[in-house]
């Protein structure tokens, strides 16, 4: 039976049925692959304290922004993470001659202006520019233009934890929001401090892992998504990733019901 004359079977056979859209305990797939059972959160902050000096010195600085103090992802990056080009905030002063010109490019920028500034890269609905600050200087005590010292070390410590749920034994792969870049050790040291790294691993970091393995335990089934708050590293586990698969399957004829009784 050929793939079209499968999808018409079903098809068919879920109208014969009562199975729809109201009849199911989701509004759709999406609400399906957002359920959520258990949580794990672990701030790396304590943990990424523990990796050796001789690491840091072949560490790859963050990228250049407007940090909170202590923390290691910006506020706001003067370097545009989708293409790597640079990307700046706009003046009061210079919204009024230009608002598509960035004129405030960088920390020192920043911290020394007196008016509002605006985000260059995003405007509201009536067209006007969203207020980023009021007054950087009277606020840049709050600011540093780096992330804190354990950057380098949460993200490695990161990076461990995506390899041990990449490479567990399981029956359904993680899942992930990060960009690929950012679970790659060399985004954050040298080829030469990630062979430092290896050979000076932190014990630490080995809690973590262990924390990690207790969440997860024997389970092989269900969907594991990661992401990272700053400093936390969450670890969300979701449905069993056949019940996912079996409400794909269900939505996917429903859909084509749908598009077929609708004529498209």
């Amino acid at each position: 039976m050929s793939t079209h004359s499968r999808l018409n079977y079903r098809s068919d056979y879920l109208r014969s049925t009562e199975v729809n859209y109201d009849s199911l305990d989701y509004k759709s797939f999406f609400e399906v692959l957002a359920v959520v059972e258990a949580v794990l959160v672990i701030d790396l902050s304590k943990y990424a304290k523990a990796l050796p000096p001789v690491v840091l010195e072949e560490s790859i600085p963050g990228p250049e922004g407007l940090y909170f103090s202590r923390s290691i992802e910006p506020v706001y990056s003067f370097i545009n993470p989708r293409n790597g080009e640079q990307q700046g905030l706009v003046s009061a002063q210079q919204a009024e001659i230009n608002p598509s010109i960035c004129d405030i490019l960088t920390y020192e920028d920043f911290v020394n202006c007196t008016q509002p500034v605006y985000r260059g890269d995003m405007t509201l609905k009536d067209g006007k520019l969203r207020l980023f600050c009021r007054n950087p200087r009277a606020v840049s005590k709050f600011f540093t233009s780096s992330p804190g010292e354990i950057y380098t070390g949460v993200h490695l410590l990161k990076v461990e934890v995506w390899n041990r749920l990449l490479y567990r034994d399981s029956l359904c792969l993680p899942i992930s929001s990060l960009p690929s870049n950012e679970l790659n050790e060399l985004t954050y040291v040298t080829r030469e401090g990630l062979e430092l790294y290896k050979e000076n691993y932190p014990t630490a970091f080995d809690s973590v892992i262990n924390r990690v393995d207790e969440f997860i335990g024997k389970d092989k089934h269900h969907l594991l998504t990661m992401r990272m708050n700053d400093t936390e590293l969450i670890i969300e586990k979701g449905l069993d990733y056949r019940v996912v698969e079996y409400y794909r399957g269900i939505f996917e004829h429903l859909d084509a019901i749908r598009l077929d009784e609708e004529g498209c």
